[in-house]
């Protein structure tokens, strides 16, 4: 009896052991996890998101992109309709996928926060959401939506600070 219980006590330990390790795994273990530009990598949410500069992708379909190489001042459009043709590009190192950027940062400042004390604020323009201390910015190069990200993500004074990605796949 005393050996069914070790036997029965040493398998769920295991068992607990494994679940750890495996949790531990990145989430696609054969990906390369290495951020080519530091000066173009964000930490959103706890993701590593490295924004390329030469890089922009027209959307084909709802879920599918077409990337080309283009100049680091190419700014981020979209026609009247809303499709999007000229997106920026990332890869988000932490789950190993490509992101589709407008430009668009949302974040929110305390009450009665005036956004004029901001000593930052790109050249696109700010808008406030609503009645609310939530503002979405609108980058207009990767350079530019890095700077400001880091800026507010590092500014005391902002409760929290989101980049606006599609995600898709490259076609």
């Amino acid at each position: 009896m005393k050996k069914f219980i070790f036997f029965i006590l040493s398998c769920i330990a295991t068992q607990g052991i494994c679940q750890i390790v495996i949790s531990e795994l990145p989430v696609r273990p054969n990906q390369i996890n290495i951020v080519v530009s530091n000066d173009m990598a964000i930490i959103d949410r706890g993701l590593t998101i490295e924004i390329f500069s030469l890089v922009r992708a027209t959307q084909e379909s709802p879920n599918q992109f077409k990337v080309r190489i283009t100049g680091a001042s190419s700014v981020f459009s979209s026609d009247s309709l809303g499709v999007a043709f000229n997106l920026g590009v990332a890869f988000n190192h932490t789950l190993g996928t490509h992101l589709f950027l407008t430009g668009e940062i949302s974040f929110k400042l305390p009450k009665g926060y005036p956004i004029s004390l901001l000593s930052y604020i790109p050249t696109s323009k700010i808008s406030a959401f609503g009645n609310s201390s939530v503002y979405i910015c609108k980058g207009s190069t990767p350079e530019e939506v890095v700077r400001f990200f880091n800026y507010l993500q590092f500014n005391p004074a902002v409760e929290w600070v989101e980049l606006f990605a599609l995600n898709g796949l490259l076609n």
